[in-house]
């Protein structure tokens, strides 16, 4: 959870200022954290403010972490999405058996979510699609990380399930096969199910990559299943 008194401080410091992309902007801040901590200057005791002074460095790429939040614009439509990693890689696993989980939030919004926003929306319930989507849209920065949350969700990771949407190769084109997965996006043990149960799932099997992912968010927000945004995907 992000604490509210921190939303409410992000605010104050903030305000009338879109972003911290120059030294003019910084210095502003600066200013009001000075101003606030020395108004009542008893708070010092025996000693008295020096200077808080902001320092900054080229942004470095990071690792991702456990409960990283991120915006994804989709250019198609015109919106942002958003989503945040569940779980991370764990040492145990090895190859296909190591896998990340992102959490996509059925919330698009027109114009990037405030802090606010989005701790409104940051919730287990509001999580629609599990995916195994690799790091491409985070490492190439077009998903933009926005905060960090610190969650406490009990997720069953063992009781997710997950479907591939087959077609019938070249002899049946035209044909769909559908098939579970539960527990692992990639272990490659997947039992075949019909169309009623394929459509009551809403988690991609496999790693499926930034594109797709995008894709199946675009279908989503126009309120499609992911039978119906496979179904696209496999005809083009």
């Amino acid at each position: 959870m992000i604490n509210q008194e921190l939303i409410l401080l992000n605010d104050l410091l903030l305000k009338d200022i879109s972003g911290l992309d120059d030294t003019e902007k910084i210095l502003a801040i600066e200013d009001k954290i000075n101003k606030a901590l020395d108004l009542d200057q008893r708070k010092w005791g025996n000693k008295e403010l020096s200077k808080v002074s902001i320092r900054t460095k080229k942004a470095t790429r990071k690792k991702v972490e456990l409960g990283d939040v991120f915006e994804i614009y989709l250019e198609s439509e015109n919106i942002y999405s958003y989503t945040i990693l569940v779980k991370l890689e764990d040492e145990k696993e090895e190859g296909q058996w190591a896998y990340s989980l992102f959490g996509f939030l059925n919330y698009f919004s027109e114009y990037p979510a405030s802090i606010e926003e989005l701790v409104q929306n940051l919730k287990l319930e509001n999580i629609f699609m599990f995916a195994d989507s690799g790091l491409t849209g985070v490492i190439d920065g077009d998903w933009r990380k926005v905060s960090k949350w610190e969650f406490d969700w009990q997720i069953d990771f063992t009781k997710i399930e997950y479907l591939a949407v087959e077609d019938g190769g070249v002899l049946r084109p035209n044909n769909r096969e559908y098939y579970k997965t539960v527990g692992h996006p990639n272990d490659g043990t997947s039992v075949r199910i019909d169309y009623k149960e394929a459509i009551t799932i809403s988690n991609p099997s496999g790693m499926v990559g930034q594109e797709w992912i995008e894709a199946f968010l675009v279908g989503s927000y126009k309120g499609k299943t992911l039978v119906e945004i496979n179904e696209e995907i496999i005809s083009n």
